[in-house]
C-alpha cells in the first residue's frame, strides 16, 4: 500500500515538472509554481496575449521555443508579434534546514500576437 502511495505522489509531482503545458490552478494549490506553463487571453478577433513561465532549469532559450509554439498553435496561418517582453522572476523555497532557503530564477515571456489571415 505504501509503495502505491509513493508511486502516485511521484507521478503527480513529475507531471507538474512537464515543461510545455497550460498553467492551471492545481499547480498553485500544490505549490508547484516552478513547473511553469502558458496562459493566454483572446484580446481581439485575431489577437492574443500570451504569457509563458518557464522552468528555471531549462532557461530562457527553451522558454522562447515554448512561447513560439503556443503562438503557432493559436494562429495556424502564422502570426505577427506585436509586443514581446522577456524577464526573470525569483522564488524562494524552504530547504528543510532551519534558516536555509534556496532561490530559483525562472524565465517568463509576456507578449501579444496577431494572427495572419488565411
Amino acid at each position: 500500500m505504501n509503495k502505491l502511495l509513493i508511486v502516485s505522489i511521484l507521478l503527480l509531482v513529475l507531471n507538474g515538472c512537464t515543461a510545455y503545458q497550460e498553467k492551471g490552478n492545481w499547480q498553485q494549490y500544490l505549490l508547484l509554481k516552478s513547473s511553469g506553463g502558458y496562459t493566454e487571453q483572446k484580446t481581439g478577433s485575431q489577437a492574443y496575449s500570451i504569457e509563458y513561465e518557464g522552468v528555471a532549469a531549462l532557461g530562457m532559450p527553451k522558454t522562447r521555443i515554448y512561447w513560439d509554439q503556443r503562438a503557432a498553435e493559436l494562429c495556424l496561418g502564422g502570426y505577427n508579434v506585436i509586443e514581446k517582453n522577456e524577464e526573470y522572476y525569483s522564488t524562494r523555497n524552504y530547504s528543510g534546514t532551519p534558516g536555509i532557503t534556496t532561490e530559483h530564477r525562472h524565465p517568463r515571456i509576456k507578449g501579444k500576437i496577431e494572427c495572419k489571415t488565411l
